[in-house]
């Protein structure tokens, strides 16, 4: 449907549900005339549309994650919609609202081809005199949607428990849960990404490196603020009994590693025997298998990180980020639920000391000749 009202610029909005009865494509041209006031109810109207869609997304996906559920209602185009959905809201409705560096000037370009120049800006002053700007008061039907978009990345990680979904799909799905870690304040959204990105890790293992090149892209645009440093509330507190956080992104990588090592869970799965009297798996080599998995994992994050850190690309200074990501490694280290803690943190002072010595090595070669 297409809406025609003569306000005082050019506006436009699209906005994608699922299902054939419930697909909307909206069309505004404001022009000039209308009072701001006119305008604002103008535009709570058409987010009241889009949370309906939204609506609509949650409601498919209650019914897909519902138990016994039939395969029949597992449809490949009900999935792309509700993602497509969930990932251009985000980057057009969301993000502009919860992090001023991804609001676009008005008066400049909003060209499609502009759009990424425009929402990313490099760590200097431009992106931290906006986030200076940030106000916390949201318009309720934004704060409603936005706690939708949450249910929705919540559920759609466990449908990803229930059904396999195809490599272009689980592309987007990826995409769609890395981005919220490189925006501030909206740690609700991050806590969400971390179950869907940590369900596609563990089940998609070709999509695993793909994942970690995509967190690496995006690195320099991690929140730098204090208010947005650490919102991740671990289950234990420091000597004077207060509470002990450490950055999302550490927590979804600390998950990532974990997510891989996969245990028996019953004795009766590590004593299953086939037909012959052999035991179907042989337990001990699949956890030495999945510990190895592991270790790969956090050896080529720790590895990319460092190389990074080492080279200062264009204006991007990596060493801060990785000294956060340090500190948060040792407030988490011998913590149960964080195991992979400790072995991030071995295998960076095996790569500190390797390191060390070969360029102590190249020293004295040099000094040879």
């Amino acid at each position: 449907m297409v809406y025609r009202r003569p306000v005082n610029r050019n506006y436009y909005y699209k906005a994608g549900a699922i299902g054939r009865s419930i697909d909307i494509e909206i069309l505004i041209v404001l022009q000039d005339n209308e009072t701001e006031d006119e305008e604002k109810l103008w535009r709570e109207l058409i987010l009241e549309r889009v949370t309906k869609s939204a609506d609509a997304c949650l409601t498919a996906l209650n019914i897909m994650t519902s138990p016994n559920m039939s395969k029949g209602v597992y449809i490949d185009d009900v999935i792309d919609r509700v993602i497509q959905f969930t990932k251009f809201h985000l980057q057009n409705t969301l993000y502009p609202q919860y992090d001023p560096v991804y609001r676009i000037d008005p008066h400049g370009s909003v060209m499609a081809k502009h759009h990424e120049e425009n929402r990313f800006h490099s760590r200097g002053g431009s992106s931290k005199a906006k986030r200076a700007k940030y106000s916390s008061h949201k318009q309720r039907i934004i704060v409603m949607l936005y706690n939708r978009v949450c249910d929705i990345v919540s559920n759609m990680a466990e449908l990803l428990e229930i059904q396999l979904l195809t490599d272009t799909t689980i592309l987007q799905v990826s995409s769609m849960g890395i981005t919220p870690f490189f925006v501030e304040n909206v740690s609700e959204l991050q806590l969400c990404g971390i179950k869907l990105v940590t369900a596609v890790f563990s089940r998609y293992e070709k999509h695993r490196q793909l994942i970690l090149e995509e967190m690496f892209a995006s690195l320099a645009k991690l929140p730098t603020s204090k208010r947005s440093l650490r919102n991740f509330r671990l289950n234990s507190s420091d000597m004077d009994g207060e509470p002990l956080f450490i950055q999302m992104v550490t927590a979804l990588v600390l998950q990532l590693i974990q997510c891989v090592v996969h245990l028996p869970t019953t004795e009766k799965d590590s004593n299953t025997v086939d037909d012959d009297g052999d035991k179907k798996v042989d337990q001990d080599v699949l956890i030495t298998n999945s510990y190895e998995t592991a270790m790969r994992t956090a050896q080529n994050f720790l590895s990319v990180f460092l190389k990074k850190c080492g080279s200062k690309q264009g204006e991007e200074d990596y060493r801060p980020l990785f000294e956060n990501f340090v500190q948060d490694l040792l407030s988490t280290v011998n913590k149960p639920e964080w195991p992979a803690a400790e072995l991030l943190l071995s295998l960076l002072g095996r790569l500190l000391v390797r390191s060390f010595i070969t360029d102590i090595l190249v020293s004295i070669e040099a000094s040879c000749f």
